[in-house]
């Protein structure tokens, strides 16, 4: 006897989900706000030498609305739009997964596979922003292909992309994730190792490699390294 098809169901699990009653859809809705505010009690010296320095400021950081989704158990993917920097192009991402060689590949608008600050989520960053170094040197988003894979129990990942550069990193802060043109390709790496990992996960040792090589010379000028 064959199970009765209901409708679709949706319930709330850290973000609104909606799945088909077949499975053969599975949505996932969410928001993430991050909304900083503060007040500087500045003497004179400092309002003489930074005019406007005293009293509360607030900075909407982010406000994205992203969606999560597999269709057909075919691939998945990922959309992020950013009410907060409307200008900035987000994870727009897919994955193929019905077809066993084409899993570990990620097509899409997505963050290069350097530094483990810069992968990270700043929701789960230690402090407010990431270190300076990381937003100099790191690349941010940008158009490409990722191949992804874990080993030995996934105690070893390695992360491989081909990437057309934006010329989002020539500019920090607020305009690292903007396409404002195309100078050239990356090719970009990083492996990661966890030697020593007890107490489950009391006490352990990560470590981990990135390299980047920027192919500039595709448009006529020299390559270089970063």
């Amino acid at each position: 006897m064959t199970e009765p098809i209901t409708g679709a169901r949706s319930y709330w699990d850290e973000g609104l989900r909606i799945v088909s009653p077949r499975r053969n859809f599975d949505l996932k809705i969410g928001v993430r706000i991050l909304f900083d505010a503060g007040d500087i009690d500045a003497d004179q010296e400092l309002e003489t030498a930074f005019p406007g320095l005293d009293g509360p400021e607030t900075d909407l950081r982010q406000m994205r609305v992203y969606v999560l989704g597999r269709v057909y158990d075919a691939f998945d993917f990922k959309l992020h739009i950013d009410f907060a920097n409307v200008a900035e192009i987000k994870d727009n991402l897919f994955r193929i997964t019905k077809i066993p060689f084409l899993r570990p590949f990620v097509f899409g608008n997505q963050k290069e596979p350097i530094s483990l600050e810069n992968i990270a989520s700043l929701t789960n960053s230690t402090f407010m922003e990431r270190a300076l170094p990381t937003k100099a040197f790191s690349p941010s988003r940008n158009i490409g292909i990722t191949y992804n894979r874990a080993a030995l129990d996934e105690r070893m990942t390695w992360a491989v992309g081909g990437f057309l550069n934006t010329d989002s990193g020539s500019e920090l802060g607020e305009a690292r994730d903007r396409i404002s043109g195309i100078n050239g390709l990356d090719l970009t790496a990083r492996i990661t190792g966890l030697p020593w990992y007890t107490d489950q996960g009391r006490s352990l040792l990560h470590v981990g490699l990135s390299y980047g090589h920027q192919f500039t010379d595709v448009l006529g000028s020299d390559g270089h390294t970063r």
